[in-house]
């Protein structure tokens, strides 16, 4: 007659591992996604060797960052393009504001690059909530949104031989490189798709325990690490931060909102995403004798754009309504 109470004990403690579990796997997922587009796709083209430890802790560090993200994604049910640059600001921001600290080495213009310039945008708008909206849409949208994103990183990667200025350690990857390169890291952007669709009933929840071992950690890093190298680091990341945020917070949803289930995706609509690595090889091998001048171009473009992004998603979120950012 007593046993039950302790049954019933051991199901939840189970149930409630079983639910950490998944949201771990989630996050692991989504970081596989993130890590794609803010280095993978960064750096194609580089002659860079896969050390699958270093992948192994670059994507766990970067699945840490996005946790945070997600949590705050949730807890202001963000759902709008002009919602999710600006958590992409603040993922870019603690990435190269805390685990490295590139946003204070030319100020004011690094905080844009790479931070507003390419994570916001490129990771988070387009590679996180961009490429899995137009999954869920069908055929051609996933087409078309893998052949752009194939083009852009081809023709991004053809800039690097500039690097051998900067750095007389860079070298430019040979086509057969850079072609099994992409495609091995290709292949972890399926299963980090794939996977953060499979688990999202398990995606993260604004807990206290996530929220204060993430923070903890990043803050502990910033403290120690970051702020010794960078005093100036005390006034530009808070500031930033809450630029960001304070936005978010204002306009946030009143209550919780159910999660709704993801429209699900074929199998082999995940498999097209290959096309981006795939496009991405074929235009570096056909092109990469021709040493075209885009690193400074793109940092002419992208650097302003950065700024404009933040300052539109400012200004359309500021508009919006309560119900979902």
């Amino acid at each position: 007659m007593h046993t039950q109470p302790a049954v019933v004990a051991i199901e939840g403690t189970t149930g409630t591992m079983n639910k950490t579990l998944q949201t771990i796997l989630y996050s692991l997922c989504a970081g596989l996604v993130v890590v794609y587009y803010s280095e993978s796709m960064f750096w194609s083209g580089l002659e860079r060797k896969l050390d699958g430890i270093e992948f192994g802790i670059t994507a766990l560090v970067y699945s840490i960052v996005f946790y945070l993200v997600l949590l705050i994604a949730d807890r202001f049910q963000v759902q709008t393009p002009a919602g999710w640059f600006l958590l992409g600001a603040v993922y870019g921001w603690l990435v190269e504001g805390v685990i490295v600290q590139t946003t204070y080495e030319a100020l004011p213009l690094t905080i844009s690059w790479t931070a507003l310039g390419w994570h916001a945008p490129i990771s988070v708008l387009v590679g996180w909530y961009g490429m899995r909206w137009w999954m869920r849409q069908g055929w051609w949208p996933t087409l078309l949104a893998c052949i752009g994103l194939g083009i852009f990183q081809g023709i991004w990667s053809l800039g690097w031989w500039q690097e051998q200025f900067n750095d007389p350690n860079a070298v430019t990857g040979a086509p057969i490189d850079v072609l099994l390169s992409n495609l091995i890291l290709g292949v972890t952007l399926v299963v980090g798709y794939w996977g953060a669709d499979r688990l999202h009933a398990a995606a993260p929840r604004f807990g206290r325990m996530g929220l204060g071992l993430v923070t903890g950690f990043l803050a502990l890093w910033f403290v120690i690490v970051t702020v010794p190298l960078y005093p100036i680091a005390l006034v530009v990341l808070p500031a930033c931060l809450l630029l960001a945020l304070l936005p978010l917070w204002r306009k946030r949803a009143r209550g919780a909102m159910e999660k709704p289930a993801p429209t699900e995706v074929p199998a082999i609509r995940y498999l097209m995403v290959l096309l981006i690595p795939l496009i991405a090889s074929g235009l570096y091998t056909l092109l990469n004798n021709q040493q075209f001048e885009l690193q400074a171009l793109f940092g002419m473009i992208l650097i302003p754009l950065g700024f404009i992004g933040l300052v539109l998603s400012l200004w359309r979120v500021s508009r919006l309504r309560t119900e979902g950012i």
